[in-house]
């Protein structure tokens, strides 16, 4: 049930984070001609590509964990 509910919440975060990154992709874009606009999408992308690689080693890591503990987690 663990197992389930950690692979639940790691999708709906992974979820988020790509939707972030797709959102100040787009009005980065948009923000073209302005310089604040863009300089607070790039913001945005920046953390939201942070996210991404964060979440991955979190799941990297639990997968990992999982493998060693034998079903703990």
């Amino acid at each position: 049930m663990s197992h389930d509910l950690i692979n639940t919440v790691m999708a709906l975060l992974f979820a988020v984070a790509l939707v972030c990154v797709g959102w100040g992709m787009a009005m980065y874009f948009y923000e073209m001609g302005s310089d604040e606009g863009k300089k607070e999408y790039k913001g945005l992308l920046l953390n939201s590509v942070s996210a991404l690689v964060l979440l991955m080693i979190i799941y990297a890591v639990l997968e990992w964990l999982r493998g060693a503990v034998g079903g703990f987690f």
